[in-house]
């Protein structure tokens, strides 16, 4: 089967509140309040790499503190959906291999439009168990993974008559060998 990533509209959710809540938001000059979620401080300042150096640290070092203590604890991490500041949204890796490491620990990466009430977005997803959340024109939306059918003719990644550089070590020489 094979999956590709898809977006459908979700309202708020409700459920069990978590044990801890904590939120790293990567918008510049937004510090929104939101009853008991702990915020950490981003340093905004520098180049894109410092701020994503700085962004993930933060974000590595609060999740460390947060797994000895007991209960769900919910990470949300608030990024633009627009540019340069939106390749932050690769800290939903990191994320997500939290949660794959200790399940208490409940990863979701939100992705918001400028001008946007970013206290709302946060408190609108505290309950749901998605991971990915994003908004379009003030619409919440969650990302999940949807089958699709398979093209029915693969094409050759080869052309007729190409010429190609193989590499790799021995078994690049093994193949290379078979071409001759």
């Amino acid at each position: 089967a094979l999956f590709v990533p898809a977006w459908t509209p979700a309202a708020a959710a409700t459920g069990a509140a978590p044990a801890q809540h904590l939120v790293l938001s990567c918008v510049p000059s937004v510090s929104p309040h939101v009853p008991g979620a702990a915020f950490v401080d981003i340093d905004m300042h520098g180049d894109m790499s410092e701020r994503y150096e700085s962004a993930a640290a933060s974000l590595l070092e609060a999740i460390q503190a947060l797994v000895p203590q007991p209960g769900r604890h919910l990470v949300q991490v608030v990024v633009p959906q627009a540019g340069e500041a939106q390749l932050l949204g690769g800290l939903g890796g990191l994320l997500r291999t939290a949660q794959r490491e200790n399940p208490r620990i409940v990863g979701q990466l939100i992705e918001v439009e400028p001008g946007q009430d970013i206290a709302r977005a946060i408190a609108d997803s505290r309950e749901s168990l998605a991971s990915r959340i994003r908004y379009v024109d003030g619409v919440r939306q969650e990302g999940a993974w949807q089958e699709t059918a398979a093209p029915s003719v693969a094409r050759s990644p080869w052309k007729a008559g190409g010429t190609y550089l193989v590499t790799g070590g021995a078994a690049g020489a093994l193949i290379g060998l078979m071409f001759v």
